[in-house]
């Protein structure tokens, strides 16, 4: 049997797919699960800001009036 892809011949059949698949084998490009990670950190930032930045404009004027 051949030890690596470069040595196939043939395509893997729908059987062994679905083997592979199942015991978790598959192909995963790196790139979407950055993007995908980055896309839900921007999200997370872009709809909590307001509430972020109220709290810390609060804070920041309970600090500077009891001076």
């Amino acid at each position: 049997m051949a030890e690596n892809n470069a040595e196939r011949t043939e395509k893997a059949t729908p059987k062994r797919r679905e083997e592979a698949r199942k015991k978790g084998n598959v192909a995963r490009s790196m790139e979407l699960s950055s993007a995908t990670i980055l896309l839900g950190g921007t999200l997370t930032l872009f709809f909590s800001a307001k509430l972020l930045f109220g709290s810390v404009r609060l804070f920041m004027q309970r600090i500077f009036t009891e001076v």
